[in-house]
């Protein structure tokens, strides 16, 4: 197939800029029914009264600079304004189709490697992005064949949306194990102490208390930390050994922290009581209580606080003298584990799919 290659710099085809500084107080104050793009191209970031675009008479390709790498198309006579987190490619030849320049964009953004790591700016998008045009026997764009390509292409990113669908449906999915008769309802402060938090600690703080003990945020990754910072600082409530929850961001995650270790004010900690050691398992009550949290609908609108985690209930197995049992809990953790693992593995392979490039011709 014949091409032509075209830089997203040439003004005989596109016009490409970025938006203007939005705060968000900017948005909250105002009633307006203009919706403004940010780094998120496919949900408005509010609406305003007026936009830093006067012509709409084209079809604009949007693209995030800050977030990941994804275009949306905007319909020419769609109102519409940009933020300065937001870039804009105004297409100016009718003989361009729009659906072919997303397929198009898609497949430069894989291979140029745009991420949070290398910001596909104004000035990278100018320098490095160009795109391949089918041409006719006459060396004209081939309008039938774009549009060709763009169905083709439809279609592959329906599957692809599909597929991240049951990825997001999966991970999110609670693994509940049948527990045996014999167990107990017990609230979680019966179990655990929920010590106070550090509402001090930042990345700036342990930039400059640098050390070797770990700080954990609120990130739904069990390995990210805020920083390390030095032992026996002023102030700062160190944990060893516990099981900690994300209060706020990304809720519903459970981690069990090895060592000493400390935390921000969005991470909080829970303590096993000195009468129940030797008799809980910590794994096992990570995994039940993260079931449970997911049940109670906790979130971005419904924190999980201290008083809300302290009041939630969980059922721990108990021998025939009506005594908790950790040996079967150590069963129960067990077949959670090999269920998550399995579950890991089915979602791995789905980023797989979801990752190929599929070059249509």
């Amino acid at each position: 197939m014949n091409q032509k290659e075209i830089s997203l710099a040439d003004a005989n085809y596109f016009e490409i800029f970025i938006g203007t500084r939005v705060l968000q107080e900017d948005v909250f104050n105002l009633n307006g029914d203009i919706p403004v793009y940010s780094a998120n191209v496919f949900k408005p970031f509010g609406y305003l009264n007026s936009s830093n675009i006067e012509d709409f008479s084209y079809d604009y390709l949007l693209w995030g600079i800050d977030g990941d790498f994804k275009f949306n198309l905007i319909r020419k006579g769609t109102r519409f304004a940009t933020t300065d987190h937001c870039g804009a490619i105004k297409i100016m030849d009718d003989r361009l189709v729009s659906e072919y320049l997303l397929y198009e964009l898609r497949v430069q953004g894989h291979s140029l490697g745009f991420d949070r790591g290398l910001r596909s700016s104004l000035e990278n998008m100018r320098e490095k992005v160009s795109v391949n045009i089918p041409i006719d026997e006459h060396d004209e764009f081939d309008i039938g064949r774009q549009k060709e390509i763009a169905e083709k292409s439809e279609k592959l990113q329906r599957i692809k949306d599909e597929v991240s669908y049951k990825i997001d449906e999966l991970s999110s999915m609670s693994v509940d194990i049948e527990l045996p008769e014999n167990s107990k309802t017990i609230q979680i402060d019966e179990l655990f102490e929920l010590p106070a938090t550090n509402s001090k600690i930042t990345k700036k703080f342990c930039k400059e208390n640098k050390g070797e003990i770990p700080v954990y945020g609120c990130s739904k990754s069990e390995d990210v930390v805020l920083g390390y910072i030095d032992n026996n600082l002023d102030g700062v409530n160190y944990y060893q050994d516990s099981l900690a929850w994300n209060r706020n961001g990304s809720v519903g995650h459970v981690f069990y922290r090895k060592g000493m270790f400390s935390t921000n004010e969005d991470h909080r900690v829970l303590t096993l009581k000195e009468h129940y050691d030797r008799k809980i398992d910590l794994f096992y009550v990570k995994y039940v209580l993260e079931n449970e949290i997911k049940k109670g609908g906790y979130g971005f609108s419904n924190k999980l606080g201290k008083s809300k985690m302290a009041n939630i209930e969980i059922r721990v197995p108990v021998n025939e003298q009506g005594q908790i049992g950790i040996e079967r809990q150590v069963e129960l953790r067990n077949e959670y584990e090999k269920i998550n693992e399995l579950k890991h593995r089915v979602v791995q392979q789905l980023q797989n799919i979801q990752q190929v490039d599929v070059e249509i011709t």
